[in-house]
C-alpha cells in the first residue's frame, strides 16, 4: 500500500487551515487508488482540458469561455480510480452535508487510447442538474490538439449550456506555446467565449519565463483583456 497527502500552502492562513482548504489524502495499491479531499471529481479527472502551460496569473485559462472540467465539484470529493485492460475508470461521490441533505453528487468517467488519440467520456449529476462531457487529445507531428465538449442541464435556462473548446500546443526548442478557445451557448440565447494564449521559455536551472494573455466576451457582452509576465522557479 502507498499512502500520501497533498496541500496547497498558499491557501493555508497563518500556517493553520481552519476552512478545509486545498488538501487531499490518498491510499493506493493493487485494488486501485482512493483519494479524498479537495481533488477532482471523476468527470474532471478523465476530461482532457484544452488549457496548457503556466502563467503567473493564469490569464490564459481565466477567460469567459474557459471550462476547466470541474462540472459540479466542490472541495469535498471521494474518488476511486482503477484500470480495466486499456481503460482507466473513475467514480466519485460528494455528499450533501446541508440541513436537508439528499442532494449528493455522483460522477463516473472512462478514458482510453485509440491509436494515437486519447478519448474520454464522463457523467456527473445530482438531483437538480447533470453534466455530460467528452474529450479527445492527440499529437500531430509535434502539434498537440485537444478538443472537448460538455453539456449541462438544469431547470434554469440561464445556467444550462453546451460548451465547446479547442486547445493547441507546440514547442520550439526551449520555448513552449499554447492557445485555447472556448464557447458557452446557454439555453436562454446568451453566450460567452474567449481565447487564451501562453508562452513558457526555459532559462535553465529551473527558471522559466511565463507569459499569459486572454481576451473574452461575457454573457453581458462585456469584453475584457488580461496579460501577465512573470518568472517561475522550481527547485
Amino acid at each position: 500500500l502507498t499512502f500520501g497527502a497533498s496541500i496547497d500552502l498558499d491557501e493555508v492562513s497563518g500556517g493553520i487551515s481552519n476552512t478545509g482548504g486545498s488538501q487531499a489524502v490518498y491510499v493506493s495499491g493493487a485494488f486501485g487508488k482512493i483519494t479524498m479531499g479537495d481533488t477532482d471529481g471523476a468527470l474532471d479527472k478523465v476530461n482532457a482540458e484544452v488549457g496548457s502551460l503556466t502563467a503567473i496569473a493564469d490569464d490564459h485559462t481565466s477567460h469567459a469561455g474557459y471550462n476547466g472540467g470541474s462540472g459540479l465539484d466542490n472541495n469535498e470529493v471521494l474518488r476511486y480510480d482503477t484500470s480495466v485492460g486499456n481503460f482507466a475508470v473513475s467514480a466519485s461521490l460528494q455528499m450533501d452535508d446541508t440541513a436537508n441533505g439528499g442532494n449528493d453528487i455522483v460522477a463516473y468517467g472512462v478514458s482510453t487510447t485509440v491509436g494515437t488519440m486519447a478519448v474520454s467520456v464522463a457523467y456527473q449529476s445530482n438531483d437538480a442538474k447533470d453534466v455530460t462531457a467528452v474529450s479527445a487529445k492527440t499529437d500531430l507531428s509535434g502539434l498537440s490538439v485537444t478538443v472537448n465538449y460538455s453539456e449541462k442541464s438544469t431547470a434554469d435556462p440561464a445556467t444550462s449550456y453546451e460548451h465547446t473548446a479547442l486547445g493547441l500546443g507546440y514547442s520550439i526548442g526551449d520555448v513552449a506555446l499554447s492557445a485555447n478557445f472556448g464557447n458557452y451557448d446557454y439555453n436562454n440565447n446568451k453566450s460567452a467565449d474567449g481565447v487564451g494564449f501562453a508562452a513558457n521559455k526555459s532559462l535553465g536551472g529551473g527558471a522559466t519565463v511565463m507569459v499569459g494573455y486572454h481576451t473574452s466576451n461575457s454573457v453581458t457582452n462585456v469584453t475584457t483583456d488580461s496579460i501577465s509576465v512573470g518568472l517561475g522557479l522550481s527547485f
